[in-house]
């Protein structure tokens, strides 16, 4: 009697089973997505933590534990680097600027080639140099468009974030010299995904 209630068993969990590892294997991207996602969340510090800085062109937030640059910013760019590390020779950083365009925002699409162009250019004919392009959009509605540059032989990832405006843009440019790029990364996106222009 047991094995029978035991085959019965396997004969109704068995498919379920199959028909979820299925819809796992058919949306892996989606399903990884996800969980990159929750990750963040759950590596980032509670709200409170959290530093509102307002500039002339906008507002936006850092965590607390990272801390504004005053001998690297100017009254146009801000930078922020991790608290302890201001007096560091190479440290991770990130800055926020305000820029001008000949682009509407309609004409996002422009203003994305005109970059990737620009980049390329001076990346030019070095191997050691890749660029990868995606597109974001914030919590606040903003279209962004995202370039890492990686320079292998230094170790280098360059990240620029440009939050699409009107004839104009905010650019957060992260620069990781060692292997805590995720870290970072999650630092430059908080400012990108909670900035509102003023």
């Amino acid at each position: 009697m047991k094995r029978k209630t035991l085959i019965i068993i396997l004969a109704v969990v068995l498919p379920i089973v199959l028909i979820v590892i299925g819809a796992g294997i058919f949306i892996g991207g989606a399903v990884i997505f996800n969980l990159r996602a929750e990750n963040r969340l759950e590596s980032e510090p509670p709200k409170e933590k959290y530093k509102t800085y307002s500039k002339s062109f906008g507002k936006y937030k850092v965590p607390s534990n990272w801390v504004e640059s005053k001998s690297h910013s100017t009254g146009n760019k801000f930078f922020y680097v991790l608290n302890g590390h201001e007096n560091d020779t190479r440290p991770n950083n990130i800055s926020i600027n305000k820029g001008t365009n000949k682009y509407s925002t309609n004409e996002h699409d422009k203003f994305r080639k005109s970059i990737l162009q620009q980049l390329s250019m001076q990346v030019g004919s070095r191997d050691d140099v890749t660029i990868n392009a995606s597109g974001l959009t914030t919590d606040n509605g903003y279209i962004v468009y995202k370039f890492i540059i990686y320079e292998s032989d230094n170790n280098i990832t360059t990240t620029q974030y440009y939050i699409v405006g009107d004839y104009q843009y905010i650019l957060v440019h992260e620069t990781v010299f060692d292997e805590y790029l995720d870290d970072t990364d999650n630092v430059a996106w908080k400012i990108v995904n909670t900035f509102t222009w003023k």
